[in-house]
């Protein structure tokens, strides 16, 4: 499991994510979470993130989590221009496991001996930004606490990768990435998209994703939209279903494809339906075509007492058109 507490939220909200965190780790030894404390930026007194650290360390010992197994994150920026010198590039994690169940097989990481180097992160210019009425916003508007949080894709899987290094998985084995109250633009998800194909390469274990979101309708809609658009945007160029991505412009009539649409009503017979009907306005250049073919339609539909008594829809003909 993933705690990401770089930014954190309110206390309330922690100790909940805590506490759903805990129950998951008592029910196996197999279970652990990776928990990145809080960490301080541009303009934010060290008081509050010491403050952070101490209840999130408090919370961990209530609910049993073991916080021994401390971490130091250390991180790169490639190419950082001088405006991010200030970057802090230090990180506190702790890899925990139930205090019921001791360390289990999760001592054999290379997390469990306590650093993670040369995790990269993205550049401000380079960072994802969605907004939640679809898009991406410029990320120079993110906020000093929503840059600080912000991790990329590639840096979220060297975290992955180092935690399940050592490890000694097999094929047959499952690993899944169970990442609690993602924040935007969910690099955890993104990691585990492209970690798949990565290791499925190399025959490695079985690598898949779970987000929970709590209490935040805006916040898991926008994350959703956002990760739906990342899933298809690929898609279409690799379907070998899907037409050209995009319609030339020099295409003449003959290349484009018919469109015949009929519905049946519940009396069995075929009709043109008051939707495709009112599809283009009299006040529409298609208007005239349109009703051209709403005729053709309604003569070869006039005699016929169901989809059967249409040439074209009968199953020797081909199927529907």
């Amino acid at each position: 499991m993933v705690l990401d507490f770089t930014t954190p939220a309110c206390e309330n909200l922690m100790d909940v994510i805590l506490r759903m965190t805990s129950e998951v780790l008592h029910a196996s030894e197999r279970h652990c979470a990776l928990v990145l404390m809080s960490k301080r930026y541009y303009g934010q007194k060290w008081e509050t993130v010491q403050k952070m650290n101490r209840f999130i360390e408090d919370r961990m010992y209530v609910h049993q989590m073991s916080p021994e197994i401390e971490v130091s994150v250390s991180y790169t920026i490639p190419d950082a221009p001088m405006t991010e010198k200030s970057r802090l590039l230090g990180q506190r994690a702790k890899l925990s496991t139930s205090l019921k169940h001791g360390g289990g097989p999760w001592e054999e990481s290379h997390a469990a001996r306590g650093k993670i180097t040369d995790v990269p992160l993205p550049r401000v210019k380079d960072m994802r930004a969605p907004k939640a009425v679809g898009g991406l916003m410029d990320p120079a508007k993110l906020s000093p606490g929503d840059r600080n949080q912000q991790k990329s894709a590639v840096s979220a899987m060297h975290l992955i990768d180092t935690v399940v290094a050592g490890m000694d998985l097999k094929k047959a084995d499952k690993f899944l990435v169970v990442h609690v109250s993602p924040e935007l633009p969910g690099e955890f998800f993104r990691a585990v998209l492209q970690g798949q194909q990565e290791w499925s390469q190399h025959n490695g274990p079985y690598l898949g994703f779970l987000g929970i979101v709590i209490d935040d309708i805006v916040l898991h809609k926008t994350l959703a939209d956002d990760i739906v658009t990342e899933l298809l945007s690929g898609w279409w160029e690799t379907c070998p279903e899907a037409a050209k991505y995009e319609a030339s412009r020099d295409a003449g009539v003959d290349d484009k494809p018919s469109l015949d649409l009929l519905s049946w009503p519940s009396d069995g017979i075929p009709t043109c339906s008051d939707l495709m009907v009112q599809k283009f306005g009299d006040d529409s250049e298609y208007y005239s075509s349109w009703q051209e073919s709403l005729r053709k339609a309604r003569a070869m539909i006039s005699d016929a007492t169901s989809f059967l008594d249409i040439p074209s829809l009968r199953p020797e003909t081909g199927g529907c058109n």
